[in-house]
C-alpha cells in the first residue's frame, strides 16, 4: 500500500506552478483500476480499489496552484478460505513547491477477535521529490521512516 501511495503521489501532482489563487476550482472524482498486492511471507493476496475525489485550484492566469484530494482505499485480503477487509482514507494537499501534506487515516486493519492489527493515522508533511518527512504527528508513518512497521508482515502474522 505504501509503495502504491508513493507512486500515486509522485504521479501527476508534482508539476504545479506558483501564483495566487483566483480562478474557480475544477472538481473531479474517479476510480483507479484495482491493483493486486501479494503480502509476503504468507502469500495473502489483496485487491485494492481506490476512489479519488478533489479539486484543483488555479490562479488568474490559469496555472495550477494547489490540488486537494481525498483518497478512499478498500482492500480485500484473501489467504486460503479467509477473506478480510482493510480500509484507508487520506486527504492530501499538493503544492507547487513540492512540500505536500497528508491528513487522516491511512491503513486501518481490524480482525474480529484481534482488534486493531495495523494503523497509520495523523498528519504528515513531506517533500515529494525526496520522500523526506518535514514534520509528522505522533502516530503517522513517514515514507522515510526506517523503523516503519511492515504492513505485509502484520497481515501475515494476524492471518496465521
Amino acid at each position: 500500500m505504501r509503495t502504491f501511495l508513493i507512486v500515486l503521489l509522485s504521479g501527476g501532482c508534482l508539476a504545479l506552478a506558483t501564483s495566487a489563487s483566483a480562478a474557480p476550482p475544477q472538481h473531479f472524482q474517479f476510480e483507479l483500476d484495482p491493483i493486486t498486492v501479494v503480502h509476503e511471507p504468507c502469500g495473502a493476496v489483496e485487491v485494492i480499489t481506490t476512489t479519488i475525489s478533489g479539486a484543483e485550484y488555479f490562479d488568474a492566469a490559469g496555472d495550477s496552484v494547489r490540488i486537494q484530494i481525498h483518497f478512499h482505499y478498500v482492500g480485500r485480503i484473501t489467504l486460503g478460505s479467509m477473506t478480510v477487509r482493510d480500509e484507508a482514507h487520506q486527504n492530501a494537499i499538493f503544492r507547487p513547491n513540492g512540500i505536500n501534506t497528508l491528513n487522516g487515516q491511512g491503513i486501518s486493519f481490524h480482525l474480529p477477535g484481534l482488534g486493531l492489527v495495523f494503523h497509520d493515522i495523523g498528519h504528515l508533511v513531506f517533500d515529494d521529490q525526496t520522500g523526506v518527512t518535514v514534520r509528522g504527528s505522533a502516530k503517522v508513518i513517514g515514507f522515510d521512516d526506517p523503523d516503519a512497521p511492515d504492513f505485509s508482515a502484520a497481515v501475515c502474522a494476524a492471518l496465521a
